[in-house]
């Protein structure tokens, strides 16, 4: 009951999420690139840096696997832990200011808070993922206690470039499928082109072998965007 009281929360978190990001989004695509700086279009729409001159170092990863995995458990991603504390989390980010309600320079599209307290964190750097030639969004969730409990991955893309999506979707849901340690619990679609046009959130979950947590890949086709998050969450 724990596990699924914990998906509820977090589909629902993740829906506000997708809703209130892509409603002042402009509509781009999110082609893989180099730097913090995206070029051509890239990740616009996304959180800026809050005007601050911050050098950011973009994350490599090779595809989904690599992305939710390591050694063989779910991984909230390069030099995080699982529960590590939200001041650990911003021990580590280069201009923790922005991430700082109280301080003159924080960002808005950077950190929120929901009524029951949950806190997410939106750093500058993006995820560049090689095998689908994407950069993602991280957005990591920490729960009413302040620890870590899941991490957020967003691909966005405009509607123009449906097929490109439908293909990088397809992509994400074959591999999720594919890893040894995953196992498909709530299948919402089958084939990506069946779902694409649809206007609410579409999910699917699977569950970690070892019961630590589920990943879940959500499609939202929302006010001429289009996007594919990827969310790791453990209990």
């Amino acid at each position: 009951m724990k596990i699924r009281k914990m998906k509820f929360m977090v589909i629902l978190f993740a829906a506000i999420v997708l809703l209130s990001s892509c409603s002042s989004s402009d509509p781009e695509t999110t082609p893989k690139s180099t730097d913090s700086a995206q070029t051509d279009g890239a990740n616009d729409g996304q959180p800026g840096n809050g005007g601050n001159d911050v050098v950011v170092e973009n994350i490599q990863k090779a595809d989904l696997l690599d992305l939710v995995m390591k050694d063989g458990a779910l991984t909230p991603g390069e030099n995080m832990q699982w529960k590590m504390s939200k001041e650990d989390f911003l021990s580590l980010m280069p201009d923790p200011a922005v991430f700082d309600m109280d301080s003159d320079k924080y960002d808005k599209a950077r950190a929120s808070k929901t009524p029951n307290g949950t806190i997410s964190y939106s750093p500058v750097n993006t995820v560049e993922i090689e095998k689908y030639d994407v950069s993602a969004a991280p957005t990591y969730v920490f729960n009413p206690d302040g620890v870590l409990i899941s991490v957020k991955y967003k691909i966005q893309f405009s509607a123009r470039n449906l097929a490109t999506y439908t293909v990088v979707l397809q992509d994400l849901i074959d591999d999720a499928d594919a890893i040894s340690q995953l196992t498909a619990e709530t299948r919402s679609f089958g084939e990506a082109q069946d779902i694409v046009n649809f206007a609410s959130p579409v999910t699917s979950d699977w569950n970690s072998s070892d019961g630590s947590g589920i990943v879940q890949i959500t499609h939202l086709n929302f006010q001429g965007q289009l996007s594919a998050t990827v969310t790791v969450t453990v209990e």
